[in-house]
């Protein structure tokens, strides 16, 4: 009941006025219109081709499943004109779409549950060791997605995932295609982030020795192509800090780069990984022309400088090292024993549109406070 009696009375007077509708005799009732038998034979129709997404999981999977173990075994699908009769681009098609739909299905958290109920996560390890797989890129970064796109934020999908160690490192450390490359480390990054099982058999397997080899493959494959002539004789140089851009440079495996710098950061910030040669990688693209790349580096070197200062067992060898690895950032950024170079006045100073860019960086300002403030104890 209400405290307020205006409002008491109306409720009662509602109530009391409350009856079941007009009584109307039914001889007098209007006759109901005759509805045409051919529209409940579309209403049966339409309600027979409605399907759970369940259901359309299954039968994709099913699908899959049959496609990838349609190969014979001593023949190569890439050689072969027909899959059970049917013209190879034509498998290749339907396959592609077919995992196209299962990426997009088990993004939803329920339906990557289902999908581990149908040991999908078993059957897609099993597609990234068939010959389809091999041969067709596409499908290599397509699974890989699968695996990303279900397994997080889940640990029994990720549990679900057991002996993936055993199949996406060595692929990725043979891995040349530039999306199937960045879909791996996605993958990688969604099996370990928050998992500490993942974690620990990622490095078992050295893993992280498979993301500072990418790194340095991606990188060593800029500098081969820095200042190299082109089909057109055109000079290749480079782009950022330094102030020259050619637009006939060989494309860079940015996105490949960036999930690589992140999953190292991942493994320097949240678990405590700091060795000589992730922190030697990070420190080499402290410069990268890319500010999402040299951002993420600078914010695990800062992670790292911190712990250094933190924990008393740290070797001084590793200070050491970083402050020696990074003396090219800070006279880059005009780090010197007694200052730093930051944003506000002082970013008039920076002279190219990289160090503009950076100037305004959280990460790297933080980075260069602290480099700066062991620049000043040292000179001391």
């Amino acid at each position: 009941m209400s405290t307020l009696p205006g409002i008491n009375t109306a409720i009662l007077d509602f109530c009391t006025r409350l009856d079941n509708g007009p009584r109307v005799d039914a001889s007098a009732a209007p006759p109901r219109p005759v509805r045409d038998p051919e529209d409940y034979k579309f209403l049966r129709l339409a309600m027979e081709h409605m399907e759970y997404p369940e259901k359309t999981l299954k039968k994709l999977l099913d699908f899959a499943n049959k496609t990838f173990a349609s190969s014979h075994p001593n023949q190569s699908a890439a050689t072969s004109e027909s899959i059970d009769g049917v013209p190879k681009e034509e498998v290749e098609r339907q396959l592609k779409e077919c995992l196209e739909q299962i990426d997009e299905l088990v993004e939803d958290l329920n339906l990557a549950v289902e999908y581990r109920l149908m040991q999908g996560p078993q059957a897609t390890l099993t597609w990234l060791r068939s010959r389809w797989t091999a041969e067709q890129p596409t499908l290599r970064s397509l699974c890989a997605r699968i695996v990303a796109h279900s397994s997080q934020n889940d640990s029994d999908v990720i549990a679900a995932f057991e002996g993936w160690e055993k199949v996406l490192l060595p692929i990725l450390t043979h891995e040349t295609d530039f999306a199937a490359r960045a879909d791996f480390l996605l993958a990688l990054g969604s099996l370990c982030r928050g998992n500490d099982a993942s974690t620990g058999t990622f490095l078992l397997n050295d893993g992280l020795l498979v993301v500072e080899r990418i790194v340095e493959r991606i990188r060593g494959d800029a500098e081969h192509h820095h200042g190299c002539v082109t089909d057109e004789g055109a000079a290749v140089g480079s782009s950022g800090h330094n102030g020259t851009m050619a637009s006939t440079r060989p494309p860079r495996d940015a996105r490949s780069l960036r999930r690589a710098v992140k999953l190292l950061s991942y493994f320097v910030e949240a678990v405590g990984v700091a060795t000589s040669s992730v922190l030697t990688v990070l420190c080499a693209l402290l410069l990268d022309d890319d500010i999402e790349v040299s951002a993420a580096a600078a914010k695990a070197i800062h992670s790292a400088l911190e712990r250094c200062g933190r924990d008393a067992n740290t070797p001084p060898t590793l200070l050491g090292m970083l402050v020696e690895r990074t003396g090219a950032y800070c006279r880059t950024m005009g780090i010197a024993g007694q200052g730093v170079v930051l944003p506000g006045a002082a970013a008039a100073a920076m002279s190219t549109p990289w160090q503009e860019e950076v100037a305004t960086d959280e990460d790297h300002r933080r980075l260069a406070e602290t480099l700066a403030a062991i620049g000043r104890r040292s000179s001391r």
